[in-house]
C-alpha cells in the first residue's frame, strides 16, 4: 500500500510504465492509496487474492453498481462473481428446463447464504448458442453495502430482479440486460425465454421463467440413449466373455460411461427435458 497515487494491480501483466520506481518487474500485487474508499480496497484485494479480473472491460451492458468488480463502489459482487469465487455453491442455482415454467423464490444475494430451504440464489437460463447463458438474481438494499451509506458504499441503483447475459468465451463476460420490478417481464426471443417478476417477498422476489428447448437437446437425448444401450449390451457380453476378452470389454464400457456422463452434463446445462 502506498500513501500517494491512486490504485491499480499488476496481477496478470508487467507494467510498461510502473507507477512507482522499482515495481516494473513485480507481479501479483496491488497498490491502493490510503484515501481511497472501501469499494476500491475491496476490488484491489480481490484482484490480489483471487486473480479475478475487472468487469468494466465491456462496452455492452456493464453490470455497474450491481458488482463491486465493475464499480469499486462498495456493493456486493453479483451471483456470477460469487459463484466463480466459490462464495455461492452451484446447488444454490436453479436451471430453467425447457418448455416447463419454473417458479422460483429468489433470495437476495446480499443476505446470508446458502439460501433458506425452498429458495435459490439465482436462476440459470441456457442460451441457444455455445458459451452463453443468462443469470437472474434478487437485489435488495438490505445492508450498508447494498444501500447508499456515506463512507461505505454508493449502494445498488435499485431493488429488483437483475438479469445478466454471461458469455464465458470473452472477458468481461457479464452483461446487464434488465432490472425487473414486480409485474415486469424481460423477453428474449432470440434465445427463446422470458422471465417475469411475479411478486416481492421478504428477502427477495418470486420469478417465473418460461423457455423453449435448446436446439442441441434432441441430439443430446439421442447420444444419451445410444450410450445407455451400448453400456447395457457390453455388460451383457461381459457376463459370457472369455477371460482374454474381458479387459477390452471393460475398457469399452468405461469409454461409454465417460460419454454418458458428458452428455448428461450437457443436458443439465442446457435444461433439456428427459
Amino acid at each position: 500500500m502506498f500513501p500517494g497515487g491512486s490504485h491499480g494491480c499488476a496481477g496478470w501483466a508487467f507494467y510498461d510504465n510502473p507507477p512507482f520506481p522499482g515495481t516494473a518487474n513485480l507481479r501479483n500485487w496491488c497498490y491502493v492509496s490510503l484515501d481511497q474508499p472501501l469499494g476500491v480496497w475491496a476490488m484491489e484485494t480481490m484482484h490480489a487474492l483471487t486473480g479475478f479480473g475487472d468487469l468494466y472491460q465491456t462496452s455492452d451492458g456493464r453490470p455497474g453498481k450491481f458488482d463491486n468488480m465493475d464499480c469499486a463502489c462498495g456493493t456486493h459482487p453479483s451471483s456470477f462473481t460469487k459463484l466463480k469465487l466459490g462464495w455461492l455453491e452451484q446447488n444454490q442455482v436453479r436451471t430453467a428446463a425447457a418448455q416447463s415454467p419454473l417458479r422460483v423464490d429468489l433470495h437476495a444475494v446480499a443476505l446470508l447464504q446458502p439460501s433458506p430451504p425452498g429458495r435459490a440464489a439465482a436462476v440459470r437460463i441456457p442460451a441457444n448458442s455455445g458459451g452463453r447463458y443468462f443469470l437472474a438474481e434478487a437485489r435488495l438494499g438490505v445492508d450498508p453495502y447494498e444501500r447508499a451509506t456515506p463512507g461505505i458504499s454508493d449502494g445498488i441503483p435499485s431493488d429488483g430482479v437483475v438479469v445478466y447475459e454471461v458469455n464465458e468465451t470473452e472477458w468481461a463476460p457479464l452483461h446487464l440486460r434488465a432490472v425487473l420490478n414486480p409485474g415486469q417481464t424481460y423477453e428474449n426471443q432470440a434465445d427463446g425465454f422470458r422471465i417475469t417478476t411475479d411478486a416481492a417477498i421478504p428477502g427477495g422476489f418470486t420469478v417465473t421463467v418460461t423457455s423453449t428447448e435448446h436446439p442441441d437437446c434432441p441430439a443430446t437425448r439421442e447420444a444419451i440413449a445410444e450410450a445407455e444401450a451400448e453400456i447395457a449390451s457390453l455388460q451383457a457380453d461381459l457376463s459370457t466373455a472369455a477371460p482374454g476378452e474381458k479387459a477390452g470389454i471393460v475398457a469399452a464400457i468405461r469409454r461409454w460411461q465417460a460419454t454418458l456422463r458428458k452428455e448428461r452434463d450437457r443436458a443439465r446445462v442446457n435444461g433439456c427435458r428427459p
